[in-house]
């Protein structure tokens, strides 16, 4: 792992004690007539994004693999808010065949799509976890896969964004959810001689997986300018969160940040903050928001990859991975 920054070890450890948040709730605009997808939105952060969304009007679509748990969520929402506009749709991003099915349903159903939140992902898993496709788990879950969904998803959201005229450009999102643990990631975020090292510890393809995620931020609007003149394509570090995702950390590590995590809705202010903040507009393609709602510092050589060649290479690789599934 390179060398951080003084300013990067900062900014890492305020993220520990964050400023409380300044987008709420009352802050949101209506969002009634607005169709948003949330990837793992079941569960954890995910679900308190949904329920967020919901009370802001939308129409939300679950993109999840565990169909007991969303079926649950959705329940027990529609129990707060019988009115509430809430779908599933089955797909297992660590399975790039489910994909596509997964988005001809949702096109089956809907002909607008204004904001995509790939919430969904997996972190530390067992050192030689591979996807249904053989890449190294974190790899294909946290970045082939949604890659591969934003790749199907991109036409309907730019004829929806080509709809909405001056001040609406600025409303279509897409959200890349990253981590802080991008810092752990290997020289540039991505290792571009070994992508798919399943013998790499697991903080350190877990890392490179968030890394990939704020290149895509990047890359998605370099390689859409059309798109990306309506559309904002944007990272996100939700915070260290009481989560699922959190017992995959053990050991002393685990004991210390049990006591450093907050409520998983304070990550889901961040993720709000950049779907729905007036701040946030085309300007700030690629930008990286941190908690609960601020723009960030990214790793010098990985925010240097996100807008260079190692970037577009990397963009490459997950076309010519993706292009048969899609």
């Amino acid at each position: 792992m390179p060398l951080m920054g003084l300013r990067d070890w900062a900014q890492m450890a305020r993220n520990f004690y964050p400023p409380p948040p300044a987008f709420l709730p009352k802050d949101y605009p209506s969002l009634t007539g607005k169709v948003v997808i949330v990837t793992g939105g079941n569960a954890g952060l995910g679900v308190e994004c949904v329920k967020l969304l919901v009370e802001a009007r939308a129409k939300v679509y679950i993109f999840a693999r565990n169909k007991t748990t969303a079926l649950k969520a959705i329940e027990e929402l529609k129990l707060q808010h019988n009115d509430a506009l809430v779908e599933f749709i089955e797909v297992d991003l660590s399975d790039l065949t489910t994909i596509r099915p997964a988005t001809e349903r949702f096109f089956a159903q809907e002909s607008r799509l204004d904001i995509v939140i790939h919430n969904a992902g997996v972190m530390l898993t067992p050192i030689g976890s591979t996807s249904k496709q053989g890449y190294e788990l974190q790899l294909g879950t946290n970045i082939i896969g949604p890659f591969a969904l934003q790749k199907l998803l991109t036409p309907m959201m730019h004829h929806t964004a080509s709809q909405l005229n001056g001040e609406g450009n600025n409303r279509s999102r897409i959200i890349w959810v990253t981590s802080s643990a991008h810092a752990f990631a290997p020289k540039h975020g991505v290792d571009l001689n070994d992508l798919n090292d399943v013998k790499r510890d697991g903080w350190g393809n877990y890392g490179q997986s968030k890394a990939a995620n704020i290149i895509m931020a990047s890359q998605w609007s370099i390689n859409h300018p059309e798109e990306a003149a309506k559309i904002v394509s944007i990272s996100v570090d939700p915070g260290n969160l009481n989560t699922n995702m959190q017992l995959s950390i053990t050991g002393l590590t685990g004991r210390i940040l049990d006591r450093l995590v907050y409520d998983a809705r304070y990550g889901a202010y961040a993720l709000l903050f950049a779907a729905l903040s007036p701040q946030i507009t085309t300007t700030n393609n690629g930008a990286y928001i941190i908690p609960w709602g601020r723009f960030g510092r990214v790793r010098g050589d990985v925010a240097e990859a996100a807008k260079n060649e190692i970037g577009a290479e990397f963009y490459k690789y997950l076309e010519d991975e993706t292009g048969k599934y899609l």
